[in-house]
């Protein structure tokens, strides 16, 4: 336990930029892999208390594997997919069974509003009036206030 616990802390040091990867933004793709291995060698009894097995050699074993791909279609439109596998193993009373498949599937596309992606506006100063800079003859800048309708 304690080993795992420094594993956790040493992965936390060493990483220096962490990004969670949304939005995914035009032209990019995020690429996830997984696995989930639990094995157990107790069960549970009628009335849900933790017991140890009869026989030494029962166990349950499963083994989870996905596969996560996200990419970016637009600034505003992803399209999401998630696939998994399980196989499962596992021995009680002598007997050996397994069962194997593909586990649930997902795609599905995210929608930002325009809003949200839209850059603010330029703040106005006290008077209510816009300042624009147009170039003049000589090359340089016109500086003149104009009134906003």
């Amino acid at each position: 336990m304690k080993r795992m616990y420094l594993s956790i802390l040493f992965l936390l040091l060493i990483t220096s930029n962490c990004f969670a990867g949304w939005p995914i933004g035009k032209g990019r793709t995020v690429i996830g892999l997984g696995y989930n291995l639990f094995y157990g060698t107790k069960n549970y009894d009628n009335n849900w208390h933790l017991k140890s097995s009869t026989n030494a050699s029962d166990f349950f074993r499963s083994n989870y594997f996905s596969l996560y791909l996200a990419h970016g279609i637009s600034r505003r439109l992803d399209i999401v997919a998630n696939a998994s596998y399980l196989y499962q193993e596992a021995r009680q009373s002598g007997i050996n069974r397994q069962r194997n498949d593909f586990g649930d599937a997902m795609a599905v596309s995210t929608l930002r509003p325009l809003s949200k992606l839209q850059t603010p506006r330029p703040r106005r100063g006290g008077t209510g009036r816009q300042q624009s800079c147009q170039p003049t003859a000589q090359g340089g800048k016109d500086h003149h206030h104009t009134a906003r309708n």
